[in-house]
């Protein structure tokens, strides 16, 4: 789907957080009660232990258990729980790519929390299973002292020319989300034969945007395929010569938080959603240099979503069968 993102003034912030109904008493004594709630996250250990040393600040004594790993290895552990018959996790919070195979499973439970209505349509479900938190838009990184701007690639298709031959790209070693964007903008043929043509430039796989992006900012690569917007203005901020393109549509790829089905502390579980989804979690992840999910807190600096049209996976859509032709399509796993 298409859309493009309102400019919010960032006072907003402070108005947001004066006016915002507080939580019904009751319900944060249950879960103070509960004494503890387990979040499984795919934010990096800096973020996620900041956001849970407010949240018990906050709600003290309440406590934050946490558990990081990447959206794959996430998946597997709650699926395993789910087979063995326990559910250790209160809190979910992965890609919109990856919870789809959380709700065909019913791992997760519908929560209505006040704050959704603070989200755009993009960035929540109808149902109430899922909401954004943070938002990863993927652009097209370069380095600005190897490649001139009007040189730099403006879609994926440019990074088929001539110039780019010879490992002067690198790309994400597991790049599914990307791949699933490419397949329903461009359909499955004309996506098989792009990764054809895109192979023949001998691209580099790497593990991680980050990397990807220190690595383009030293020189090592000239461009790469796709990379976090926030990450490259984090650089840039630091005087490094890197800069980023906006394709048309940006692949904009929310972390979704959800509840889980029989969670051990659901009274904590359902607190914690809603900091996670207030105005005051939405300046936390601002402040970080991440963008916010939340429709009213604008990222820092604007331009990382002002005025771009987007593109917001399906979560519907088979991310394993997504994965299996993604590896057969770049050769992965044969021998």
């Amino acid at each position: 789907m298409r859309s493009s993102f309102p400019v919010v003034p960032t006072l907003a912030i402070l108005w947001i957080l004066a006016t915002a109904p507080l939580l019904p008493a009751q319900d944060i004594e249950k879960a103070r009660q509960e004494g503890v709630v387990v979040w499984y996250t795919n934010l990096n250990v800096d973020a996620s232990q900041g956001i849970a040393q407010a949240f018990e600040k906050k709600f003290s004594p309440l406590k934050v258990r946490l558990y990081r790993a990447g959206n794959s290895a996430l998946g597997a552990r709650i699926m395993s729980e789910a087979q063995a018959g326990r559910t250790e996790n209160d809190v979910t919070d992965m890609t919109l790519t990856f919870i789809g195979g959380l709700l065909q499973k019913n791992l997760v439970v519908p929560y209505n929390s006040p704050e959704r209505r603070f989200f755009r349509d993009e960035f929540k479900d109808k149902e109430s299973y899922w909401t954004g938190t943070t938002v990863q838009a993927s652009v097209i990184g370069y380095n600005t002292r190897l490649v001139a701007r009007q040189e730099a690639p403006k879609s994926y298709d440019d990074l088929l020319l001539p110039r780019w031959r010879g490992r002067k790209i690198t790309m994400e070693a597991e790049a599914y989300e990307w791949f699933q964007a490419m397949l329903a903008l461009k359909g499955r043929e004309k996506t098989l034969e792009f990764i054809k043509n895109l192979r023949a430039q001998q691209p580099a796989f790497n593990r991680g945007r980050t990397l990807q992006a220190q690595l383009v900012a030293a020189g090592e690569y000239e461009v790469a395929l796709e990379l976090f917007n926030y990450r490259v203005e984090v650089l840039k901020n630091q005087g490094a010569p890197i800069d980023w393109v906006a394709p048309n549509p940006m692949v904009v790829n929310p972390s979704v938080v959800s509840l889980a089905a029989r969670a051990p502390h659901p009274n904590a579980g359902k607190i914690f959603i809603d900091f996670l989804l207030s105005a005051e979690n939405a300046a936390l992840i601002r402040q970080a240099g991440r963008i916010p999910a939340r429709s009213d807190v604008e990222p820092n600096p604007p331009r990382l979503l002002k005025g771009l049209p987007v593109w917001v996976p399906d979560p519907q859509d088979d991310i394993n069968k997504v994965i299996a032709l993604y590896n057969e399509a770049f050769g992965i796993g044969r021998k």
